[in-house]
């Protein structure tokens, strides 16, 4: 019968199952046993390590289930820690060596996870073969849902750039809103490509929403209805959703929030450290 022991254990902040983004944000320790330290001889010279590990804490497995996105996929075609025998494998930036300790960035494993093994991690395969790109190919909103999951607004607000032809606040509240919800409903497991969006608005606002949601009206999965509002309906396929309304005292708290002063990009950056609540209504419908 196999038998496979651990060779050591994870240490982050991390204590319970989580979003994979927020655990790789942040540096993780890999504490190897005594027996097992000299075999991280030379691992310096590394820049990218593979690391497996022990889905610990998991005893579901899920032979069919969803991906980030909510399509549906075979175990062996995503990343969900429901595996036949919940090993995790991730690739990560080595950082120091300590002892039997290393220090490692974007490792997505939990405290306390049992190492089962650590490799020196081999990217010539993706550089020489233009991996990502062909990823981007069936899932070309790749980086724009980990821009979500990781709250990277910023970034998504300058690609919105790209389809807005300019930077401006109004602009960064759409971004705003559809990052809100459309973290809501990946975080929940549904398909955002099964919902779709009334707009109340045809100005500004609406690129942002467009961008980072992927609705358009050629895919008649966004419909615009001018009501004098910015509000955002976004319904599934049972008509159940989520509604991000402008609040109405936006046109006055504006001017305090936003100074005349400063330049139109820099008060959309404005717009996206304020509080969500502060400018939206969020609620279920």
């Amino acid at each position: 019968m196999l038998q496979i022991e651990p060779i050591g254990i994870i240490r982050n902040l991390f204590s319970t199952p989580t979003e994979a983004e927020n655990i790789r944000s942040l540096q993780s320790e890999i504490e190897l046993y005594p027996s097992y330290e000299a075999g991280l001889l030379d691992i310096e010279k590394c820049r990218h390590l593979e690391i497996v590990y022990l889905f610990h804490k998991t005893e579901r497995i899920d032979l069919i289930g969803k991906n980030r996105n909510g399509e549906v996929r075979g175990i062996f075609a995503c990343r969900s820690p429901f595996r036949p025998n919940h090993i995790g494998t991730t690739t990560v930036r080595f950082l120091k060596r300590d002892g039997n300790r290393i220090y490692v960035e974007g490792l997505d494993a939990i405290d306390g996870s049992p190492v089962l093994d650590i490799k020196a991690g081999d990217t010539t395969y993706y550089e020489m073969k233009g991996m990502p790109v062909s990823i981007l190919h069936t899932n070309p909103r790749l980086e724009v849902t980990r821009d979500i999951l990781e709250g990277n607004m910023e970034n998504l607000l300058l690609k919105a750039g790209l389809l807005h032809g300019h930077i401006c606040p109004e602009l960064a509240l759409g971004v705003y809103a559809g990052c809100k919800i459309m973290k809501k409903i990946i975080e929940s497991e549904k398909n955002p490509k099964k919902y779709r969006i009334i707009s109340e608005t045809d100005d500004c606002p609406l690129d942002g929403v467009m961008f980072v949601t992927g609705c358009t009206p050629e895919g008649r999965r966004l419909r615009v209805e001018r009501t004098g509002h910015v509000r955002f309906t976004f319904l599934d396929e049972e008509g159940s959703g989520w509604v991000a309304q402008l609040n109405d005292d936006y046109a006055l708290t504006r001017k305090e929030m936003l100074p005349e002063t400063v330049s139109p990009e820099e008060n959309a950056l404005r717009i996206l450290r304020v509080e969500f609540d502060s400018l939206f209504q969020l609620y279920r419908v």
